[in-house]
């Protein structure tokens, strides 16, 4: 019981610290995933109103745009008119605006329609009213061509009220100039924030954290409790702020662009997104802007994105990775009990047979005289555990002791038909044949049952045997005299040692037979610890082969976890692509349409417009001076090659929808035959713009495309899309920070990046991505398919990408992705698919690098 209790006791310990190690690992593991996580969420919620504002501003631009094609409002109520039936058409289709109004210089308003819940109207002029004193125009009307106003996120306020129920707003304004580049006045466009806080409002079951708007002041915009938004709106919330409830948070939030913060309020991840900096051109942004009651400098204008996980989820997640830990550390205690068990058995049973060595070797002692040549045979037996070692040396030691022609040893196999003994060792003089083989143990009449019962058989001559049955088969085996010893091992196997001489008769002693009854004790003895030995080593291996496959089992688990998070993110990510590309797609049908008849409607007029000067050629004077001022015959000739350059830009939308559509793929789950080609080609087109941009380091990367004749593959088409985006954008970011290290063109290489495919044979296609970066190292390329691995500094890579894209080529493909680069002359990405990744091919080994 003492060796159990040693043995478990220890092993336990053991793999308890083992375990708690792996358990502080997979926590900080946990944690870096979760940091991860919540930047990323907070990264897309800036990229997401980022692109509501940009898209305001887009509107309020091509607003303006209609304003100053019909600049002469004041004199003519039929161009009022028309404005006015722009404006409601215009919030018909777009919901997310309130009002749109256009001034004159003096701040009157000329026209204004309300979106009025869904059922959009135009003001009559008699309710129309003068915003001379408004801040929005005092500030609007002294800015310059192409540039916006933008006021502060709050709520409507209707006759001095706070409009009920509430309307989040922000005022978009920008000035309108005539043809000759004089100010008339200005479009004020109130964006209704519902739509912006819903989408922040939108449920992401990949993250843990709690999302917020704040403002500079630290009131909240969003805020999981709606009791705690707008306090700045009311006088009894004045003091309602995230800086209230999280002052040590917000002290490293309001001095930081963004980051991440912890304390014993939770996890806090946070960046700042500029409404004004982030989403205008620099021309379109006041230099000197003016003070107003509620905005004093666009760099003042900030908001803040912050993601809090509160300190019961963050213990959730541990609790339950811990929970996972007791449970197989549970597991594992059963595992070493039963061990544990049959480790203090062997010891019991090697204790036992010591000691009964020990006695053995004592009675050899007291009697070493008479049986010194007993002892020197047992020693040799005893030097070795292998139990043919023992059997060969045993049979080889008693034949030289006794000076007989063969000495054999036999194991009784009862499980064949018919049970038989089995002559497995045999030592001979070189006179007499073998007699290794199997002998069916019915040929040996009463001696066999004899044997079976554990008694000695003893035959000095075998011709005067009466069992002629027996004798002939002693003859026929050569044996002149035999003697038989039966041997029963631990395991109760049965075994047999027998002496024989054939040259001629040889009567076997008292003390031949004392002296092979000790010797058959001390084999049986050595097949005892031999058969405790194998068992011994067998109970190790299997205990090893135990360690190794847990080992295994928790390796694929945390990999599989992994996966699944990456995996949850990609697939949020391609949702909110293929959404914004199905929402982008209604307008621009919807404008592509509408181009076609302006473009007969335009025909129509200008072919009335001929037919009028063929009969009326002479118009009066009021006629042609207006003919001469709109510039007919121009307008004429530019108005279709305007509807054309319209037509132009729709389509390329179009195509750019294609691509983002084509790309996400989130309807094909199954394996399809797809053409690479074209998710090749879906992929530069998203990136399209990182390849052609050099404002930022004056760095152009030349594309160059090598497209051979393949045949189509069978694979998850979105998953191999996520390959190539990965594998192209890393080329680029090495590329773009070549190109800001090595300032110097002279130094410089062209930014080149290679994409080429070819069908090697039937079965595989080999799509190559190459760039003439600096290369990668020898020691830092054999790690780069390891998950979170990466090159790049803190915040811009999770080191998941590659590892990713190998586990999608080799293991969800039958693929292989291979790395083949020299540092200082460019890094090559090498994809090997087959056709049918269902079937096996042997002519392409997958391989990690080379």
């Amino acid at each position: 019981m003492k060796y159990f209790l040693f043995i478990y006791f220890a092993l336990s310990l053991a793999i308890g610290l083992i375990l708690n190690l792996f358990f502080i690992q997979e926590r900080d593991a946990q944690v870096l995933i979760n940091q991860a996580n919540e930047k990323s969420y907070v990264e897309l919620q800036k990229l997401t109103i980022s692109q509501h504002l940009q898209g305001a501003i887009a509107d309020l631009i091509f607003l303006s745009s209609l304003n100053e094609l019909n600049f002469d409002y004041l004199s003519k109520p039929k161009s009022i008119r028309f404005l006015s039936k722009e404006y409601l058409e215009f919030l018909r289709n777009q919901k997310v605006y309130d009002q749109i109004r256009f001034l004159d210089r003096t701040g009157m308003e000329v026209v204004r329609v309300n979106f009025n819940e869904g059922n959009p109207e135009i003001v009559p002029e008699n309710q129309l009213q003068s915003k001379a004193n408004r801040y929005y125009f005092k500030e609007t009307i002294n800015l310059q061509r192409g540039q916006v106003y933008v006021s502060p996120f709050d709520l409507n306020v209707d006759n001095g009220q706070i409009e009920r129920p509430i309307k989040p707003m922000i005022r978009f304004a920008t000035p309108i100039f005539n043809q000759l580049g004089e100010k008339i006045g200005i479009v004020v466009l109130n964006y209704s924030g519902n739509e912006l806080l819903n989408y922040i409002n939108h449920e992401d079951f990949t993250k843990l954290g709690n999302i917020m708007l704040l403002n500079s002041e630290g009131y909240w915009l969003k805020s999981p409790n709606l009791e705690d938004e707008w306090g700045f709106m009311f006088s009894k919330k004045k003091d309602r702020t995230f800086r209230n409830q999280f002052p040590k948070a917000w002290q490293k939030i309001n001095v930081s662009y963004s980051g991440q913060v912890e304390t014993d309020r939770g996890l806090f991840t946070f960046i700042t997104t500029y409404p004004i900096l982030d989403n205008y051109q620099p021309q379109q942004i006041d230099p000197n802007p003016s003070e107003s009651p509620s905005f004093t400098n666009y760099k003042s204008y900030y908001w803040k994105i912050v993601s809090h996980i509160p300190p019961d989820v963050l213990r959730e997640n541990l609790a339950q990775l811990a929970e996972e830990m007791i449970r197989l550390y549970l597991m594992l205690l059963i595992l070493v009990a039963i061990g544990s068990f049959f480790a203090a058995w062997a010891i019991v049973q090697r204790h036992k047979v010591q000691k009964k060595l020990r006695k053995s070797e004592a009675y050899l002692r007291s009697a070493y005289a008479k049986d010194r040549i007993k002892s020197a045979v047992s020693s040799q037996i005893r030097n070795s555990l292998e139990l043919n070692e023992i059997l060969k040396t045993s049979v080889e030691k008693i034949r030289e002791l006794l000076k007989i022609d063969r000495c054999t040893f036999s194991w009784y196999c009862p499980n064949i038909d018919p049970p038989s003994w089995e002559v497995v060792q045999e030592a001979k003089t070189y006179r007499v044949d073998s007699v290794l083989g199997i002998y069916p143990i019915v040929d040996l009449g009463a001696f066999g049952k004899k044997l079976l019962n554990l008694e000695t058989v003893q035959v000095d001559n075998v011709e005067i045997l009466s069992d002629l049955d027996i004798k002939n088969l002693f003859l026929d085996l050569g044996f002149r005299s035999i003697l038989m010893l039966p041997i029963q091992t631990r395991s109760r196997k049965l075994g047999l040692l027998t002496c024989g001489h054939c040259c001629n008769i040889r009567p076997w002693s008292h003390e031949d037979l004392e002296l092979l009854t000790g010797v058959v004790e001390q084999l049986a003895i050595a097949l005892e610890q031999a058969e405790l030995y194998h068992e011994s080593n067998a109970n190790a291996a299997i205990a090893q082969n135990q360690a190794k496959q847990l080992q295994e089992t928790l390796k694929k688990l945390q990999e599989a976890q992994t996966q699944l998070v990456q995996s949850e993110k990609m697939f949020s990510l391609g949702k909110m692509v293929a959404g914004v590309a199905h929402e982008i797609n209604n307008p621009v049908s919807f404008i592509y349409g509408n181009l076609v008849h302006a473009d007969e409607y335009a025909e129509q007029l200008f072919s009335t417009l001929d037919l009028y000067q063929k009969h009326y050629p002479n118009p009066n004077s009021e006629i042609e001076n207006h003919i001469e001022e709109i510039e007919l015959d121009f307008l004429k000739q530019d108005l279709p090659d305007l509807f054309r350059s319209m037509k132009t830009g729709a389509v390329r939308i179009r195509d750019i929808v294609e691509s983002l559509r084509n790309f996400s793929r989130l309807d094909e789950s199954e394996m399809k035959l797809v053409d690479l080609h074209e998710g090749i080609e879906s992929t530069l087109s998203i990136l399209q713009s990182r390849l052609t941009d050099c404002s930022n380091h004056q760095l152009k990367i030349d594309l160059v495309k090598q497209y051979g004749k393949i045949s189509a593959v069978e694979c998850h088409a979105s998953q191999v899309n996520q390959v190539f985006m990965n594998i192209i954008n890393n080329a680029i970011d090495v590329l773009e920070s070549q190109g800001r290290n090595l300032p110097d063109e002279a130094n410089r290489r062209l930014p080149t990046i290679v994409i080429s495919t070819e069908q090697i044979n039937s079965d595989f296609v080999t799509v190559t991505i190459s760039d003439t970066g600096p290369g990668i190292p020898d020691r830092v390329r054999e790690h780069i398919f390891d998950p979170f691995f990466t090159t790049k500094p803190v915040g811009q890579g999770t080191g998941l990408g590659l590892f990713i894209s190998y586990d999608i080529i080799v293991q969800k493909h039958n693929g292989s992705l291979e790395c083949i680069s020299t540092p200082g002359q460019g890094t090559k990405f090498i994809i090997n698919l087959p056709l049918h990744p269902a079937r096996e091919f042997s002519t392409i080994e997958p391989s990690k690098s080379s």
